[in-house]
């Protein structure tokens, strides 16, 4: 009888695990104040409205590493998904650097709906440079998010 017992309570543990959901709490910043993103993580911006929840992608950045001479000064590309009760998912680009065939810049400002809801996000920088990171170290991006 303990022999058919056993299976069945290791088949009703495992179905109880995958069951298991982790809900970590995303970190709360208040509309127009800086903050700091690394790759995965996300952020819920709360003020007036409707909150906007952003998260960072993943970043592609070819510019010049830090104590070098470059021909090319390069760009870092940033890839954010944002959403609010309205919208899932909302995929944004952002690029600081030499972005062709926008001018050279150290912030890139963006108008973005979402859901209806408008809003002012800058990146302000991405760090660290090329090079200057060391082995395991993530990349992390400085924002902040205004209501238009």
């Amino acid at each position: 009888m303990l022999n058919h017992l056993y299976p069945l309570l290791l088949v009703f543990l495992l179905w109880q695990c995958s069951n298991y959901e982790t809900n970590d709490p995303i970190e709360e910043v208040k509309i127009g104040e800086d903050f700091m993103l690394t790759a995965g993580e996300q952020v819920k911006i709360v003020g007036e409205g409707e909150p906007l929840v952003l998260q960072f992608s993943s970043v592609t950045d070819s510019r010049c590493p830090e104590n070098a001479i470059c021909m090319w000064l390069g760009n870092a590309t940033v890839m954010l998904n944002a959403s609010n009760t309205a919208e899932k998912n909302k995929q944004i680009q952002m690029c600081i650097g030499d972005c062709s065939p926008l001018p050279v810049q150290s912030k890139h400002k963006l108008d973005l709906e979402v859901g209806g809801a408008f809003y002012t996000i800058t990146l302000k920088e991405a760090t660290p440079l090329p090079g200057g990171d060391k082995a395991g170290e993530s990349k992390h991006i400085r924002l902040v998010v205004n209501h238009q």
